[in-house]
């Protein structure tokens, strides 16, 4: 039916007939027309569905001829090295087949850069005063440099002239620098009123380049024409720093450096700081007062480092609180308090050596020097006083160790001592173990160590850790694997040479030499007549392998100490030839370590960065400062110290593409480190003159000096004959064409051996997968044309088709799908085409490969049948025929499939036959189209309008039914009434009757 009958009556009510049967009779008998084009839509369907099967595996086909019309098919190369340690290669298709021998002499590796110095800071100073500014460098003053004024008031005619890219010109005069000014604030001045005014700021700007010890001007803007700094006084900063009055900056120059000496840090001289009358300390009940115009103790030419050594002589000598054993002593090991000079933060300390002792230092001058006074010139003011940082309130678990404290029990010396890592400082669990046990526990915040040391002096081992400690402070302050080994000390006989510490700044009065031997190695030292003995020990104490030389004002003795510890350290000293000096001075001997002398010292330093903590709580020596730094040109920058930690730094510059460098804190060497991405002898750039943060100062980096990454080094047999080449990578591939050689490391001998030959096994299977591909094509299309349809089948209806389960309509259509295509014009046409191109004769190529035959691929062997041989199938019947081509004449089978100058190749040619018939705009797929395609077929415009015909056939249908369904409804009603009237007249008749 067309649709359910919808009635307000009973069927055949009136009539007795069975009405929607036969509405249901009539309807079906008129729907012969709309099954008819339902059958025929549905046959034309199937045939699209098996004609887009063509359609795809014709496309699948095409992608597989054009692989074979691609030359690299067939020329890609395989290599094989006989060391793939040593080097490997890959090849082009353009590569020649052979073989190379590849000598390594070096391979290249990377720049990079470590910090220079210690990171971390001292976990605890104990009691400390920090110089104010750093030694020299940037705290040196103009005047020292030889900058004046006859007037003593500013300078005058430091102008900064500019021309800009446009031609206009722009002067500044640089006012307010005074020769008391340092580099520094000469260099703060400059930039600030460059700053100031719009037409040189972010244009110039001037810097100090600590690394060398230098003022540079640079050029920002590149864009500019020049730049001119010029001072008109002879005695000016350009004339007496830079040697010229007039520095001229331009793009071929755009930076210049002074070219005068600024020393700094312990080199700094004397006269360099212009360091001049006394000063008195005082710690406790002890003072001493050092006078710096004493020139025999302190002469105009002495450096820091020397001044350092001699004020903690002094300090030494006046014994009392100054020495750990109280008495006056000239032995830096026994000195309770000194001046240091901090190599990364530039300035000078003063400090109590063990930071367990509490008491103070005060300096104070003694005169009222407004300019070089010692205590004003280095601490900023005329007195000063040692203090505690809030750093050394720190417990265990805030400390930043190299190794995380963790709470229990440790055992020292046989005695078991409770550490809470949540409330302890370092200084609290030393001083417990000091307490509690025989021996005396410090810290050294210089050398970073802590250090046990038997109270009586005596050289018992001392005993750490036990078997139920649960702390791990031992093993993370490297106690455990600390060495309790003594140095060779050569402590002379008595002597009559001097009488006291003043005889040994005495000439000597004789010339000679003397040999010292340090473990094995000797050195001759020869002396003459005006050294004294202080110039002999300093000779001494430069030798490698000795720690230090002096006199022992305690026991009045010279004293040589050796650097190495344990029974294997040896030291000799012994006079050369006539001279007697050694002799006299009672060192002639030979003095041994010890493995057991009376301190145990940590293994290692015990302080370290947290990587992860912000960079104010990381425990770096030198405060990271916040503002940009830049590394190879590429600008980062440090926002904000408190949030901002060492890893996400790390992130940050490891996360650009442009920087060319990565980076990484390694914990177990306590360096920052960054290696560059490239190979090869080049640097990587640190710093820039605009970099506002001090981060890579702070990471040793600034003055680190670099690793610089080496060539290669190799040869190639044959190539340059055979001489070495070099290259900054170890990847080469301008050495051999179309070879590109990775070098992995040193060859030994005659080299290693790299073999290019074509990869025949690619080819192979490139040509099989298309003969595949082919055949299922061939045998498809086939079959589709010579199948016999079963002429009892007929198409079905959708009624019908509703009306069958799923098992039986697909065995059902499947076999009425058979011979449907039988004979297809189109699939003749492709068949045809297919096979003319397959059997062709390639023009233009190598007569002995213009055929498939010629390489083993043919349409069968004869004697075939002949259903084979009508079904048009290739196959390799000769395979190694086909391998020897692919192998020995590549070129030539690329050819022959792809083209040539005179004709299309096989390949190529089946490829645009498949294209004319598979394109968007193809024969077959215009006729049928294609379920990746939009556009409309022939077929799709078919079925389209046999469904138009089916929907206006339901249409009339359904007007026709409900026709049917009005006439029978109006029968019943005639007859309902033509029965109600005869009911009514046979009653009337009843009752006349009746009377």
């Amino acid at each position: 039916m067309v649709s359910s009958i919808s009635r307000n009556y009973i069927s055949g009510l009136s009539s007795g007939l069975d009405t929607e049967a036969l509405i249901e009779q009539t309807i079906k008998a008129e729907s012969f027309s709309k099954f008819s084009l339902e059958r025929k839509r549905n046959t034309l369907t199937y045939k699209q569905e098996m004609l887009r099967e063509v359609n795809l595996a014709l496309y699948n086909l095409q992608t597989k001829a054009s692989d074979l019309s691609l030359s690299k098919t067939f020329t890609t190369k395989k290599v094989s090295s006989s060391d793939e340690k040593l080097v490997t290669a890959k090849a082009t298709t353009g590569a020649a087949v052979g073989s190379y021998t590849v000598k390594i002499k070096q391979i290249a590796t990377a720049s990079s850069v470590a910090s220079s110095s210690k990171l971390a800071g001292a976990l605890q100073n104990g009691e400390l005063l920090t110089g104010s500014d750093k030694i020299g460098g940037t705290a040196t003053k103009l005047s020292v440099l030889g900058v004046s004024n006859d007037s003593g008031e500013t300078f005058a005619g430091l102008n900064i002239d500019l021309t800009a890219s446009n031609g206009s010109t722009h002067s500044l005069s640089l006012a307010n620098i005074s020769e008391d000014d340092t580099v520094g604030s000469a260099i703060q001045k400059i930039n600030a009123q460059i700053a100031s005014d719009a037409s040189f700021k972010d244009k110039v700007r001037a810097s100090y380049d600590e690394k060398n010890n230098q003022i540079r001007f640079n050029l920002l803007d590149s864009s500019v024409q020049n730049v001119t700094f010029t001072d008109a006084s002879d005695d000016g900063l350009n004339a007496n720093l830079f040697g010229s009055a007039v520095v001229t900056l331009n793009s071929a120059t755009p930076a210049a450096n002074s070219n005068k000496e600024i020393r700094s840090g312990s080199e700094t001289l004397k006269s360099d700081l212009g360091l001049k009358g006394s000063f008195s300390l005082t710690k406790g009940a002890t003072s001493v007062t050092i006078n710096l115009d004493d020139l025999d103790s302190f002469p105009e030419d002495a450096t820091m480092e020397d001044i350092i050594s001699e004020m903690n002589r002094q300090l030494g000598q006046a014994g009392g609180a100054f020495s750990k054993s109280g008495v006056a002593t000239s032995n830096p090991a026994n000195y309770a308090s000194e001046f240091r000079y901090n190599d990364v933060t530039g300035k000078l300390e003063l400090i109590n050596t063990d930071s367990t002792d509490t008491r103070s230092i005060s300096v104070a001058a003694d005169d009222a020097l407004s300019d070089g006074n010692f205590v004003s010139s280095i601490f900023g003011s005329s007195s000063a006083t040692t203090g505690v940082s809030a750093d050394d309130a720190k417990t265990l678990s805030e400390e930043t160790f190299a190794s995380k404290i963790s709470s229990g029990k440790i055992t020292v010396d046989g005695v078991q001592i409770d550490i809470n890592a949540d409330t302890d400082k370092l200084s609290d669990v030393l001083s417990r173990i000091t307490s509690l046990t025989n021996v005396r526990a410090s810290y050294d915040s210089d050398t970073d160590t802590i250090s046990f040391t038997r109270k009586d002096g005596s050289s018992a081992a001392i005993g750490v850790g036990s078997a139920t400690d649960s702390s791990n402070f031992l093993r993370a302050t490297g106690m455990i694997s600390g060495s309790q080994s003594s140095a060779a000390v050569l402590s002379g006989s008595s002597q009559s040479l001097v009488s006291g510490y003043a005889d040994t700044k005495n000439a000597i009065g004789a010339s000679g030499a003397f040999k010292i031997t340090v473990n094995g190695e000797t050195t001759e030292i020869n002396y003459s007549d005006t050294d004294s003995y202080q110039d002999v020990l300093k000779k001494m104490a430069s030798v490698s392998g000795v720690e230090q030389a002096y006199y022992d004002v305690e026991k009045g003795r010279f004293v040589v100490q050796g650097s190495d510890k344990g029974s294997s350290s040896r030291i000799t000293v012994a006079d050369s030839g006539a001279g007697t000096l050694i002799s006299g001075m009672g060192l002639n001997g030979t003095a041994e370590g010890k493995d057991f002398g009376s301190t145990l010292t940590g293994s290692r330093s015990i302080s370290g960065i947290s990587s992860s903590f912000s960079l104010d709580e990381a425990g770096f020596v030198t405060p990271v400062s916040t503002g940009k730094f830049s590394i190879n040109g590429v600008e980062f920058e440090i926002k904000n110290t408190s949030n901002t930690t060492v890893d996400s730094i790390i992130q940050m510059i490891n996360s650009n593409d442009e920087v060319g460098a990565t980076a990484q804190y390694d914990p177990t060497s306590g360096q920052f480190i960054l290696t560059s991405k490239e190979t090869g002898n080049q640097s990587i750039a640190i710093g820039a003159p605009t970099d506002t943060s001090n981060f890579l100062s702070a990471m040793g980096l600034t003055n680190a000096v670099q690793n610089i990454g080496q060539n290669a080094i190799f040869s190639v047999d044959g190539l340059y004959g055979g001489a070495e080449q070099v290259s900054q990578t170890n990847v080469i591939g301008d050495a051999v064409e179309g070879v590109i050689f990775e070098l992995k490391n040193v060859t030994t001998g005659a080299g290693e051996t790299i073999n290019v030959s074509v990869d025949t096994d690619a080819a192979m299977e490139a040509v099989k997968g298309f003969v595949e591909s082919y055949n299922e094509v061939t045998e498809l299309i086939y079959k589709h044309l010579t199948s016999e349809p079963n002429k009892e089948l007929t198409a079905l209806s959708d009624e019908e088709i509703d009306s069958l389960d799923d098992e039986t309509l697909n065995t059902y259509i499947d076999a009425y799908k058979v011979g449907l295509l039988r004979g297809d014009s189109t699939l003749r046409t492709i068949r045809s085409q297919m096979r003319a191109a397959m059997s062709a004769v390639v023009k233009g190529v190598d007569s002995s490969f213009n055929s498939l035959s010629d390489i083993g691929i043919t349409t069968g062997t004869i004697g075939s049948s002949y259903t084979e041989t009508m079904l048009g199938k290739i196959s390799i019947t000769n395979e190694d025929a086909l391998k020897n081509a692919l192998a020995n004449n590549p070129n030539e089978v690329a050819a022959l499939f792809n083209e040539s100058k005179e004709g299309v190749g096989i390949a190529k040619n089946l490829k645009d036959v498949l294209n004319a018939f598979t394109s968007s705009t193809g024969i077959l797929t215009k006729r049928v189209g294609r379920t990746d395609s939009s556009v409309t077929s022939q077929m799709d415009t078919q079925i389209k309008s046999l469904n138009q015909q089916i929907a206006s056939q339901q249409s009339r249908l359904v007007m026709r039914e409900e026709a049917l369904l009005k006439q029978f409804s109006s029968l019943e009603a005639a007859m309902s009434e033509y029965q109600s009237q005869s009911s009514s007249f046979a009653s009337m008749l009843s009752q006349g009757q009746s009377k």
